[in-house]
């Protein structure tokens, strides 16, 4: 039995990037994970970890010098990196997927939580594509999408044959709760950020925590969905509604 805590960046009216992703691993390495992580937290005296609050140095974060907040992510991706992880992450472009499905078509895609579903889809699918074993997912709670996300769920369940053995169940927890849901926040909030300053602000130099998290790459599956691949995902979504009538 493996288990995936998914975080998700971007939900926001205005948001540029939306992604969607976190870490995939057996029940035992998630509770050291959460030990440690735990341990890093006290010790620099945060309750939780928030990406935008520790990004925009505010809340728990405010008046952290430079310097401390380098020294607390080492201390998060050591943690991470001592791991038997896999992360995983999708992101979506927001204007391009705005433009696609603009006029409607009735799919999943035009529902609020469309983006976020079709992120999430791409990590199951590349998730159940990499394992043998069957996934238990944990999502962060966000209360308007919990229900609509656990019937796109249960939907792509039905009808995907290949998939479904290894979809074990779907679940929503408060990121107080579980560590591990702040360690995808680590990761989906990084994954959103730096592909915003890619796409919208190439001025800006390479983020260091982006690098750092570079340096796991070889625990990493990801992929961004712009106007070039959100065609491919509404023919999809059409297919499958089809194929529920």
């Amino acid at each position: 039995m493996l288990y995936a805590f998914f975080d998700e960046s971007g939900i926001h009216e205005g948001a540029k990037i939306l992604a969607v992703g976190g870490w995939v691993a057996t029940q035992d390495e998630f509770e050291t994970l959460a030990s440690h992580w735990n341990t890093v937290l006290r010790r620099a005296g945060v309750k939780v970890f928030h990406f935008v609050d520790f990004n925009h140095s505010i809340r728990e974060f405010e008046g952290w010098t430079p310097r401390w907040k380098e020294e607390f992510l080492k201390d998060m991706f050591d943690v991470l990196g001592r791991r038997q992880l896999m992360g995983v992450s999708g992101a979506i472009v927001m204007d391009d997927f705005k433009q696609v499905i603009a006029g409607g078509s009735g799919t999943v895609l035009h529902e609020k939580h469309g983006p976020y579903w079709v992120c999430l889809q791409y990590c199951v699918e590349a998730i159940s594509k990499r394992v043998n074993d069957e996934v238990i997912y944990v999502l962060d709670r966000q209360q308007e999408f919990d229900s609509p996300l656990r019937e796109s769920y249960l939907t792509l369940k039905e009808v995907s044959a290949d998939y479904a053995p290894k979809m074990r169940g779907i679940t929503f927890e408060p990121k107080t709760k579980f560590p591990q849901l702040q360690a995808a926040d680590l990761l989906v909030g990084e994954t959103a950020k730096s592909l915003q300053n890619r796409l919208y602000d190439r001025s800006r130099p390479i983020r260091k925590s982006f690098l750092a998290l570079l340096e796991m790459r070889e625990k990493l599956v990801g992929g961004y969905f712009d106007k070039t691949g959100i065609p491919d995902l509404l023919a999809k979504a059409q297919q499958s509604a089809a194929s529920l009538q």
